[in-house]
């Protein structure tokens, strides 16, 4: 096996935005129609986000707490892994996230210069029992308990048109696509079954500046990051990036922008290269992203948003007696669309990612999404994540491939999207007030024919699954139902959630006999949130 073909998913896809998010994020958007934003609070290059409901202004400055308490019970069915059918039992897995932030600014005492200090940290509890299969990345295995930072930063600002900041910090892009900093979350009427974990955390140096035009609303950033934690870096890879990004807004209900990526990582605990040194990977990564909305009248609104990004570079992760440098070149595209009125909706995502058939040619083309973009809760997160798991185990069984390859721990999905092209409409409606009812239906298909490591290499090199068999390209479909309960209490946010799906496989995991050998797989999971 030359390599795997979401290798970089492991290490070095996760390019982060250089500044702040394209769009506020859902934990930015505020609780109601009464939050304000101060444009003395709105720095360069930011979007410009609503208050929280706990705001004490002392004199001239403002102090705004928060507090989010999240807790998740989620429950799978079992299902096969392997070509000998090894059983993945199914896992009952709870967790709970505290996370208190507080941010601080001068405001109007000092203008105009602006003074700026954010500190957010995430407190996880995780439970889940032993994985019941060997393999890396397996669902639930993941699962941590511990103290996480997520914002500790200083920023200097000049009339929020020129900004200087320094510290920890998360990053967010457009959808989230590649950089997530794991806020999209549910809120009233976007019909989301995501459950974000963790999120981007980095060492920043930023400069922003703008708006530079009224008529486009142009703004500049440029920043160098250490990278302390993205979801799917692994434990000793070690490294940075520098880039820069650009965005226009040419209207409040429309932005537009662009960045470029400079990204080293290099895995220090890994076998090393052949001079001896760590092995590292070197990309660039473009992505695009955007939004519109506009009102169509009778209180309803039209929304589009979309994302596109291009990886290239190379990389020595996964090296073969043929290539012990392969390039790499990748693509991954989102698009939403949203038509929304006052109690029910209709909400489209569409989601590409290209794959790699072949794990012994040059180029690595298995491009794969932040585990924190997410379609469905079954498909992606549980059932290729538990067989992409098994998969770093067989490919290493030198019964059956002689002398396993390296970084085999690269392999897994880890629940983020790969090799796909999926459909994911949904509905919502609302029968009382704060009372959310929505359902949708994944369908996924195969961008290259679904290939594993060690049964392809069996095959002489042949696309073949998990399971042995010539993988057709429908993957399977996901059918959901949530509802969500949300009240409002002294100030502070209540949601109560509940969620039941299944997933229908399709001949991309039939076996070698052309029949299938997973059955429907079953998913609960019930959400409870307080926001303060």
């Amino acid at each position: 096996m030359g390599k795997a073909s979401n290798l970089l998913a492991g290490s070095l896809l996760v390019a982060t935005l250089l500044t702040s998010s394209l769009r506020a994020s859902d934990d930015e958007r505020g609780y109601g129609d009464a939050d304000v934003a101060d444009e003395h609070v709105v720095w360069a290059g930011e979007a410009t986000a609503p208050k929280a409901p706990l705001t004490t202004a002392l004199g001239d400055t403002l102090l705004v707490p928060r507090l989010t308490l999240k807790g998740h019970v989620h429950q799978t069915t079992g299902f096969p892994v392997d070509r000998d059918l090894t059983p993945y039992a199914g896992l009952s897995t709870a967790d709970l996230t505290i996370r208190p932030s507080l941010m601080w600014t001068s405001l109007r005492a000092s203008y105009p210069v602006i003074f700026k200090v954010d500190l957010e940290a995430d407190l996880h509890i995780e439970k889940a029992p032993p994985s019941p299969i060997e393999g890396d990345g397996t669902p639930g295995g993941s699962a941590r308990s511990g103290f996480e930072p997520r914002k500790a930063s200083v920023a200097l600002s000049y009339k929020g048109i020129f900004s200087l900041s320094g510290g920890f910090g998360t990053s967010q892009w457009g959808m989230g696509l590649l950089a997530n900093d794991g806020t999209s979350d549910y809120h009233a009427g976007n019909a989301s079954f995501v459950t974000p974990h963790g999120g981007d955390v980095v060492i920043r140096t930023a400069l922003a500046l703008g708006p530079f035009s009224d008529a486009f609303n142009f703004r500049f950033s440029a920043a160098y990051d250490v990278l302390w934690r993205d979801d799917t870096l692994l434990d000793g890879d070690e490294g940075f990036q520098a880039g820069a990004a650009v965005t226009l807004e040419p209207s409040p209900s429309s932005k537009f922008g662009v960045y470029v990526v400079r990204r080293h990582v290099e895995a220090t605990e890994a076998i090393p290269g052949a001079d001896g040194r760590p092995k590292a990977t070197d990309v660039w990564v473009v992505d695009l992203a955007g939004f519109a909305s506009t009102g169509l009248g009778g209180h309803w609104t039209l929304e589009f948003e979309g994302e596109i990004a291009i990886i290239f570079g190379e990389t020595q992760l996964a090296p073969t007696t043929d290539f012990p440098v392969h390039g790499v070149l990748q693509l991954g595209a989102a698009a939403r669309l949203t038509i929304n009125a006052p109690d029910w909706g209709f909400i489209v995502d569409a989601a590409y990612a290209s794959g790699d058939r072949n794990f012994d040619d040059g180029v690595q083309n298995g491009f794969k999404a932040d585990t924190n973009y997410q379609l469905g809760f079954i498909f992606y997160q549980s059932v290729m994540a538990a067989i992409t798991a098994r998969a770093s185990h067989t490919a290493a069984d030198p019964e059956l491939v002689g002398y396993p390859n390296q970084d085999l721990d690269r392999i897994a999905t880890r629940g983020g999207l790969s090799n796909t092209i999926a459909l994911y409409p949904r509905a919502w409606w609302r029968p009382a007030h704060g009372f959310d009812l929505f359902f949708g239906t994944l369908i996924a298909l195969s961008n290259v024919e679904m290939a594993d490591p060690s049964s392809s290499r069996l095959a002489g090199g042949q696309a073949t699954n998990a399971f042995q068999g010539r993988p057709g390209g429908y993957q399977g479909t996901e059918i959901n139902m949530g509802l969500r309960y949300s009240a409002l209490l002294f100030g502070s946010e209540v949601l109560f959630g509940l969620d039941a799906g299944v997933f229908i496989p399709g001949d991309a995991l039939d076996d070698d006999a052309g029949d299938t050998v997973i059955d429907p797989v079953y998913a609960t999971r019930f959400t409870l949130r307080y926001r303060l």
